[in-house]
């Protein structure tokens, strides 16, 4: 259930949502590949480093995730 609200809110225009996105992405103990998708996107494609930011902290947590 997280996973896909995290997705949803990766998606939006709001900032504020996409940086809700990355938090609730986080939290999500075995993340899926879709997950692991959108926040790798995020990093690449966003130009707001607080958002890069996020991204790159909510990876650190599944860096030994096989994915």
């Amino acid at each position: 259930m997280r996973q896909q609200v995290s997705l949803s809110l990766l998606e939006r225009a709001s900032s504020s949502d996409r940086l809700s996105g990355l938090s609730f992405a986080s939290s999500v103990r075995d993340p899926n590949p879709r997950t692991l998708e959108a926040l790798l996107r995020t990093l690449d494609r966003r130009p707001e480093y607080e958002r890069r930011l996020a991204a790159v902290d909510a990876l650190y947590l599944f860096r030994d995730s096989p994915a």
